[in-house]
């Protein structure tokens, strides 16, 4: 519906989009079966090759295996050779490097992780959907590890660009060169933008708190750098943790109870000229009731995933996913924050930079 409560398009338009959504799901849970039974990785190392041959290798059911090379053929993932037969199916390298990545190994690549996180919402879409009708939690202790896996996996395509994004940014490159550098990682998650701080500053303190232990188990099973502590604590719990020179809060600080106290708690602890980086998605200023790209993402994943994280304690104060930068400003001012800088890191996220409204961003 548009503003003044027009809907947009015919019925007939709305119903294309209904058969539309529905294909694209299905889709996914089928993309999501090609990595779940190294389909994709099989055929790209082994391609091509025909599906009796591809449910061989991978242990999969025939006939099964076979409707999947077909589907996949008939929406323009694989292509078949059917001057063979059975006829044989291979992975073209422009589909590999999309769904395996550009070395063609079987590692995160943007198509997983949504293939993924389709197939957990769609998994668990009766229990969360219920949780709507009561403003609970549609999510159990048991869903834990996968929702940190998969967070991981969303983290791990952007994480690596996190030292030059900061860098690029003036008021955040004057702290950077401190020695020692010392930073906190507020909703570290499993930890992958300590891991690309360390890399990029070795000599650096970093520490990462959440209070995801699952998460914290995946930052856990990597080697530890030098320096670089995990703590299993609440953002506000930085209390008596610094001084730091660059805290970090990135795409986090709306599943936080009260993102406000958060960023008063990181104030508190920053040195003299430090700021604060935090980084969400970015979206149109204000909601004005019509379609927007951005929009349809947010509210989608506050449906099924970040309003589930929060309502619990926060009821209908709960922020969910889409954040406008009018909401951080005021959260900063709360703070006694001042908005110092803005940048798009290219990844779908937007860094604002705050730092004391009283204070110097001169380094120290």
């Amino acid at each position: 519906m548009s503003a003044d409560g027009q809907a947009h398009g015919s019925g007939n338009g709305l119903l294309e989009q209904v058969q539309a959504a529905y294909a694209g799901t299905a889709e996914l849970i089928a993309i999501h079966a090609g990595y779940r039974y190294h389909w994709y990785a099989c055929l790209a190392e082994h391609g091509p090759m025909t599906a009796e041959e591809l449910s061989t290798r991978t242990a999969t059911g025939p006939r099964f295996t076979e409707e999947w090379t077909r589907q996949q053929t008939a929406v323009g993932i694989l292509a078949a050779d059917l001057s063979t037969r059975p006829p044989t199916f291979r992975l073209p390298s422009e589909a590999a490097a999309v769904l395996l990545g550009e070395d063609g190994t079987d590692k995160p690549t943007l198509a997983r992780a949504l293939a993924e996180a389709c197939a957990m919402f769609v998994g668990r879409a009766d229990r969360l959907v219920s949780a709507w009708q009561h403003d609970r939690s549609g999510y159990i202790d048991a869903d834990e590890p996968d929702r940190a896996w998969l967070q991981a996996m969303f983290t791990g395509l952007s994480a690596g660009d996190l030292p030059g994004q900061l860098a690029a940014v003036a008021e955040v490159a004057a702290v950077l060169g401190r020695r020692p550098l010392r930073v906190a990682d507020l909703g570290c998650g499993a930890g992958l933008h300590i891991d690309a701080m360390a890399a990029a500053w070795p000599d650096a303190h970093l520490a990462g708190y959440d209070l995801s232990q699952a998460a914290l188990d995946l930052a856990a099973q990597r080697p530890r750098r030098p320096g670089v502590t995990f703590r299993p604590a609440d953002a506000v719990s930085v209390v008596d943790c610094g001084p730091f020179d660059l805290i970090l809060v990135i795409d986090a600080l709306h599943d936080m109870p009260d993102p406000a106290a958060v960023l008063t708690a990181a104030r508190r602890e920053l040195s003299p000229g430090g700021v604060i980086v935090v980084a969400e998605t970015p979206y149109p200023p204000e909601f004005a009731g019509t379609c927007d790209p951005a929009e349809r993402l947010g509210y989608m994943t506050s449906l099924f995933n970040c309003l589930h994280m929060q309502i619990g304690h926060s009821g209908r104060a709960a922020v969910g996913a889409v954040v406008r930068e009018s909401q951080l400003i005021q959260w900063g001012r709360q703070a006694a924050l001042a908005l110092r800088a803005t940048h798009d890191t290219g990844a779908d996220l937007r860094m604002s930079v705050f730092g004391p409204r009283s204070a110097s961003l001169t380094a120290g």
